[in-house]
Protein backbone atom coordinates (compact mmCIF):
# COMPACT_ATOMS: atom_id res chain seq x y z
CA UNK A 1 0.00 0.00 0.00
CA UNK A 2 2.58 2.40 1.12
CA UNK A 3 4.34 1.33 -2.04
CA UNK A 4 1.59 2.23 -4.72
CA UNK A 5 1.02 5.65 -2.81
CA UNK A 6 4.44 6.37 -3.83
CA UNK A 7 4.35 5.64 -6.91
CA UNK A 8 1.19 7.42 -7.70
CA UNK A 9 2.75 10.26 -5.55
CA UNK A 10 5.37 10.57 -8.02
CA UNK A 11 3.15 9.86 -11.13
CA UNK A 12 1.74 13.03 -9.71
CA UNK A 13 4.22 14.98 -9.26
CA UNK A 14 5.41 14.28 -12.63
CA UNK A 15 2.15 15.00 -14.14
CA UNK A 16 2.01 18.10 -12.60
CA UNK A 17 6.11 18.66 -13.88
CA UNK A 18 4.69 18.26 -17.50
CA UNK A 19 1.82 20.30 -17.04
CA UNK A 20 3.64 23.08 -15.57
CA UNK A 21 6.30 23.30 -18.45
CA UNK A 22 3.76 23.17 -21.09
CA UNK A 23 2.04 26.60 -19.21
CA UNK A 24 5.73 27.93 -19.52
CA UNK A 25 6.08 26.88 -22.79
CA UNK A 26 3.00 28.06 -24.07
CA UNK A 27 3.92 31.92 -22.03
CA UNK A 28 7.12 31.88 -23.81
CA UNK A 29 5.55 31.12 -27.36
CA UNK A 30 2.61 33.82 -26.96
CA UNK A 31 4.98 36.54 -25.27
CA UNK A 32 8.04 35.98 -27.27
CA UNK A 33 9.00 39.60 -28.48
CA UNK A 34 8.82 40.34 -24.61
CA UNK A 35 11.11 37.43 -23.13
CA UNK A 36 13.63 38.30 -26.25
CA UNK A 37 13.98 41.80 -25.15
CA UNK A 38 14.36 40.96 -21.67
CA UNK A 39 16.49 38.38 -22.42
CA UNK A 40 18.37 40.76 -24.81
CA UNK A 41 18.32 43.18 -21.55
CA UNK A 42 19.80 40.86 -19.19
CA UNK A 43 22.59 39.99 -21.98
CA UNK A 44 23.46 44.05 -22.39
CA UNK A 45 23.60 44.08 -18.86
CA UNK A 46 26.18 41.61 -17.83
CA UNK A 47 28.27 41.18 -21.44
CA UNK A 48 30.18 43.72 -20.03
CA UNK A 49 31.28 41.18 -17.25
CA UNK A 50 31.20 38.14 -19.79
CA UNK A 51 33.74 40.59 -22.00
CA UNK A 52 35.68 41.04 -19.05
CA UNK A 53 36.43 37.48 -18.37
CA UNK A 54 37.22 36.64 -21.70
CA UNK A 55 39.91 39.77 -21.71
CA UNK A 56 41.46 37.67 -18.44
CA UNK A 57 41.16 34.40 -19.75
CA UNK A 58 43.42 36.02 -23.07
CA UNK A 59 45.93 37.91 -20.59
CA UNK A 60 46.29 35.23 -18.13
CA UNK A 61 48.16 32.96 -20.72
CA UNK A 62 51.26 35.64 -21.57
CA UNK A 63 50.78 36.75 -17.59
CA UNK A 64 51.01 33.31 -16.33
CA UNK A 65 54.19 32.25 -17.75
CA UNK A 66 55.90 35.84 -16.99
CA UNK A 67 54.41 34.89 -12.73
CA UNK A 68 56.44 31.67 -13.17
CA UNK A 69 59.51 32.57 -14.38
CA UNK A 70 59.63 36.44 -12.90
CA UNK A 71 61.74 36.58 -9.52
CA UNK A 72 61.84 32.89 -9.67
CA UNK A 73 64.86 32.52 -7.78
CA UNK A 74 65.16 36.01 -4.87
CA UNK A 75 64.07 35.36 -1.53
CA UNK A 76 62.70 38.55 -0.93
CA UNK A 77 59.64 38.45 0.13
CA UNK A 78 58.30 41.62 -1.51
CA UNK A 79 59.53 40.88 -4.82
CA UNK A 80 57.38 37.89 -4.61
CA UNK A 81 54.76 39.66 -4.15
CA UNK A 82 55.32 42.35 -6.81
CA UNK A 83 55.36 39.23 -8.74
CA UNK A 84 51.56 39.26 -9.77
CA UNK A 85 51.20 42.70 -10.43
CA UNK A 86 54.63 43.09 -12.64
CA UNK A 87 53.48 40.08 -14.82
CA UNK A 88 49.83 42.08 -15.50
CA UNK A 89 51.88 45.17 -16.39
CA UNK A 90 54.45 43.61 -18.35
CA UNK A 91 51.17 41.38 -20.11
CA UNK A 92 49.25 44.69 -21.11
CA UNK A 93 51.83 46.33 -22.09
CA UNK A 94 53.01 43.08 -24.61
CA UNK A 95 49.39 43.06 -25.66
CA UNK A 96 48.89 47.33 -26.17
CA UNK A 97 52.41 46.66 -27.88
CA UNK A 98 51.40 44.43 -30.08
CA UNK A 99 48.37 46.60 -30.90
CA UNK A 100 50.15 49.81 -31.05
CA UNK A 101 52.38 48.12 -33.68
CA UNK A 102 49.79 46.44 -35.90
CA UNK A 103 48.63 50.35 -36.32
CA UNK A 104 51.55 51.50 -36.75
CA UNK A 105 52.36 49.88 -39.61
CA UNK A 106 48.83 49.23 -41.14
CA UNK A 107 47.21 52.94 -40.83
CA UNK A 108 50.32 54.70 -42.74
CA UNK A 109 50.49 52.02 -45.73
CA UNK A 110 46.82 52.17 -46.06
CA UNK A 111 46.59 55.92 -46.12
CA UNK A 112 49.18 55.81 -48.38
CA UNK A 113 47.09 53.44 -50.59
CA UNK A 114 44.14 55.24 -50.44
CA UNK A 115 45.70 58.71 -51.84
CA UNK A 116 46.91 56.86 -54.46
CA UNK A 117 43.37 55.25 -55.14
CA UNK A 118 42.03 59.21 -55.01
CA UNK A 119 44.82 60.34 -57.53
CA UNK A 120 44.44 57.50 -60.08
CA UNK A 121 40.50 58.67 -59.78
CA UNK A 122 41.17 62.02 -60.04
CA UNK A 123 43.72 61.86 -63.06
CA UNK A 124 41.22 59.14 -64.46
CA UNK A 125 38.17 62.08 -64.44
CA UNK A 126 40.69 64.41 -65.97
CA UNK A 127 41.30 62.18 -68.58
CA UNK A 128 37.97 61.75 -69.08
CA UNK A 129 37.27 65.80 -69.43
CA UNK A 130 39.84 66.05 -72.14
CA UNK A 131 38.73 63.19 -74.64
CA UNK A 132 35.97 63.09 -77.32
CA UNK A 133 32.83 61.44 -77.26
CA UNK A 134 34.78 59.11 -79.84
CA UNK A 135 37.80 58.65 -77.63
CA UNK A 136 35.38 57.81 -74.67
CA UNK A 137 33.45 55.24 -77.05
CA UNK A 138 36.36 53.37 -77.47
CA UNK A 139 37.80 52.63 -74.22
CA UNK A 140 36.07 49.82 -72.21
CA UNK A 141 32.73 50.72 -70.97
CA UNK A 142 32.61 53.71 -72.72
CA UNK A 143 29.25 53.61 -74.68
CA UNK A 144 27.88 52.84 -71.05
CA UNK A 145 29.63 56.24 -69.76
CA UNK A 146 28.39 58.07 -72.55
CA UNK A 147 24.65 56.73 -71.93
CA UNK A 148 24.73 57.55 -68.55
CA UNK A 149 22.87 61.40 -67.50
CA UNK A 150 25.70 62.53 -65.10
CA UNK A 151 23.61 65.62 -64.94
CA UNK A 152 20.43 64.01 -63.47
CA UNK A 153 22.92 61.77 -61.38
CA UNK A 154 24.33 64.59 -59.43
CA UNK A 155 21.24 66.03 -58.95
CA UNK A 156 19.71 62.82 -57.50
CA UNK A 157 22.14 62.63 -55.21
CA UNK A 158 22.21 66.11 -53.76
CA UNK A 159 18.26 65.91 -53.33
CA UNK A 160 18.99 62.21 -51.68
CA UNK A 161 21.25 64.02 -49.19
CA UNK A 162 18.66 66.89 -48.33
CA UNK A 163 16.30 64.65 -47.80
CA UNK A 164 17.91 62.13 -46.24
CA UNK A 165 20.14 65.07 -44.20
CA UNK A 166 18.44 64.39 -40.71
CA UNK A 167 18.59 60.90 -40.83
CA UNK A 168 22.14 60.80 -41.28
CA UNK A 169 22.59 63.90 -38.39
CA UNK A 170 20.62 61.33 -36.25
CA UNK A 171 22.69 57.93 -37.42
CA UNK A 172 26.16 59.92 -36.60
CA UNK A 173 24.25 60.79 -33.31
CA UNK A 174 23.49 57.40 -32.21
CA UNK A 175 26.80 55.99 -33.34
CA UNK A 176 28.73 58.69 -31.23
CA UNK A 177 26.49 57.91 -28.29
CA UNK A 178 27.27 54.04 -28.98
CA UNK A 179 30.87 54.38 -29.33
CA UNK A 180 30.35 56.32 -25.92
CA UNK A 181 28.69 53.58 -24.27
CA UNK A 182 31.32 51.16 -25.79
CA UNK A 183 34.14 52.74 -24.11
CA UNK A 184 32.11 52.76 -20.98
CA UNK A 185 31.68 49.16 -21.24
CA UNK A 186 35.07 48.38 -22.04
CA UNK A 187 36.25 50.38 -19.18
CA UNK A 188 34.12 48.03 -16.95
CA UNK A 189 34.96 45.28 -18.67
CA UNK A 190 39.20 45.95 -18.45
CA UNK A 191 38.35 46.64 -14.55
CA UNK A 192 36.57 43.68 -13.79
CA UNK A 193 39.49 41.63 -15.93
CA UNK A 194 41.99 42.87 -13.32
CA UNK A 195 39.71 41.80 -10.43
CA UNK A 196 39.76 38.67 -11.75
CA UNK A 197 43.80 38.70 -12.37
CA UNK A 198 45.03 39.90 -9.39
CA UNK A 199 42.31 37.48 -7.55
CA UNK A 200 42.26 34.15 -9.39
CA UNK A 201 43.16 32.17 -6.56
CA UNK A 202 40.61 33.31 -3.74
CA UNK A 203 37.88 32.96 -6.81
CA UNK A 204 39.41 29.68 -7.59
CA UNK A 205 38.82 28.73 -3.80
CA UNK A 206 35.14 30.61 -3.61
CA UNK A 207 33.80 28.67 -6.72
CA UNK A 208 35.15 25.59 -5.16
CA UNK A 209 33.26 25.94 -1.81
CA UNK A 210 30.45 26.94 -4.24
CA UNK A 211 30.26 23.85 -5.76
CA UNK A 212 30.74 21.53 -2.86
CA UNK A 213 28.18 23.28 -1.25
CA UNK A 214 25.82 23.18 -4.02
CA UNK A 215 26.56 20.01 -6.02
CA UNK A 216 29.02 17.79 -2.96
CA UNK A 217 28.92 14.89 -5.31
CA UNK A 218 29.95 15.99 -8.65
CA UNK A 219 32.22 19.06 -7.36
CA UNK A 220 35.32 17.26 -7.98
CA UNK A 221 34.36 16.35 -11.53
CA UNK A 222 33.24 19.24 -12.49
CA UNK A 223 36.68 21.22 -10.98
CA UNK A 224 38.49 18.49 -13.47
CA UNK A 225 36.64 19.18 -16.53
CA UNK A 226 37.11 23.28 -15.85
CA UNK A 227 41.12 22.60 -15.08
CA UNK A 228 41.42 20.51 -18.49
CA UNK A 229 39.47 23.03 -20.26
CA UNK A 230 41.33 25.81 -19.50
CA UNK A 231 44.94 23.86 -19.94
CA UNK A 232 43.62 23.30 -23.29
CA UNK A 233 42.53 26.64 -23.90
CA UNK A 234 45.66 28.65 -22.63
CA UNK A 235 47.72 26.29 -25.38
CA UNK A 236 45.07 26.64 -28.34
CA UNK A 237 45.66 30.46 -27.45
CA UNK A 238 49.40 30.08 -27.59
CA UNK A 239 49.31 27.47 -30.39
CA UNK A 240 47.13 30.08 -32.80
CA UNK A 241 48.85 32.74 -32.02
CA UNK A 242 52.48 31.17 -32.78
CA UNK A 243 50.87 30.06 -36.03
CA UNK A 244 49.29 33.44 -37.27
CA UNK A 245 53.12 34.96 -36.37
CA UNK A 246 55.08 32.20 -38.25
CA UNK A 247 52.14 33.00 -41.46
CA UNK A 248 52.73 36.57 -41.15
CA UNK A 249 56.37 35.93 -40.86
CA UNK A 250 56.59 33.67 -44.43
CA UNK A 251 54.20 36.08 -45.90
CA UNK A 252 56.14 39.03 -45.49
CA UNK A 253 59.71 36.84 -46.42
CA UNK A 254 57.60 35.62 -49.75
CA UNK A 255 56.41 39.53 -50.41
CA UNK A 256 60.05 40.46 -50.37
CA UNK A 257 62.17 38.13 -52.11
CA UNK A 258 59.09 38.72 -55.12
CA UNK A 259 59.42 42.17 -54.49
CA UNK A 260 55.84 43.19 -53.93
CA UNK A 261 54.33 46.41 -52.26
CA UNK A 262 53.04 47.22 -48.86
CA UNK A 263 54.28 43.61 -47.97
CA UNK A 264 54.38 44.97 -44.37
CA UNK A 265 51.10 46.02 -44.16
CA UNK A 266 49.67 42.83 -45.99
CA UNK A 267 51.93 40.29 -43.87
CA UNK A 268 50.59 42.29 -40.85
CA UNK A 269 47.18 42.30 -41.93
CA UNK A 270 47.45 38.69 -42.72
CA UNK A 271 48.67 37.49 -39.31
CA UNK A 272 45.67 39.37 -37.44
CA UNK A 273 42.72 38.23 -39.76
CA UNK A 274 44.47 35.07 -39.24
CA UNK A 275 43.16 34.80 -35.87
CA UNK A 276 39.37 36.54 -36.90
CA UNK A 277 37.99 33.02 -36.52
CA UNK A 278 39.87 31.82 -33.64
CA UNK A 279 38.09 35.45 -31.72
Amino acid sequence: MDASSEKRKRIIKWLIGIGAACIVIGISIRNTPAIASAVSWCLGVVMPLIIGCAIAMVMNVPMRFLEVHLFRKSQKPFLHKARRPVAFLLSLLFILGILGGVIWIVIPELISAIKIVVQSAIDLVQRLNGMTDEEIAGIPFGNVLLAVDWDEVLKSLQNWLKNQGGSIVNTAFGTITSLFGGIIDLFVSIVFAIHILLGKEKLKQQARRLLQVWAPKKAEKIIHVFSIANVNFRNFISGQTLEAMILALLCLIGMWIFGFPYAPMISVLIGVTALIPIV
